[in-house]
């Protein structure tokens, strides 16, 4: 399995991942939207999205601060993110990373076609990082 492929299958178990957390607290929160809905006779949508995107933020800032950017995907795949000098990056350059992720999350098939393109993510190349396979 090639680099692309591996990054794929990692991204794809971090959002499985982070989908399930989603799931489980938006079952919990239901209820509370309900309320609100019936106080005030609306729901807002921009509510559930800036949701979702606040814990697909805090998982993978989570992964950054405390793992070194290994998240589960990219453990269970064997992949780490490298600086260009072949050490861990450090935090400051994982956090900005991180929040250059969320860019390509918010508009996810264009980020996976300019990957698949260019061989480079928007984090990678403007962060000066790489992740490779194998241990760092």
């Amino acid at each position: 399995m090639g680099i692309k492929s591996q990054r794929f299958l990692a991204f794809f178990i971090d959002l499985i991942i982070i989908n399930a957390v989603i799931g489980v607290f938006g079952l919990l929160l239901n209820h509370q939207i309900s309320l609100y809905r019936m106080v005030t006779g609306e729901a807002s949508v921009n509510f559930k999205v800036s949701f979702e995107l606040f814990y697909y933020l805090i998982y993978f800032v989570f992964f950054d601060v405390f793992k070194e950017g290994v998240t589960v995907g990219k453990k269970a795949t064997g992949l780490f993110i490298l600086d260009q000098q072949g050490g861990i990056p450090d935090r400051n350059e994982l956090v900005k990373r991180t929040f250059l992720k969320m860019i390509g999350v918010i508009f996810l098939p264009i980020a996976a076609l300019v990957y698949l393109i260019a061989e480079k993510t928007i984090q990678d190349s403007t962060s000066d990082t790489k992740v490779v396979q194998g241990k760092p």
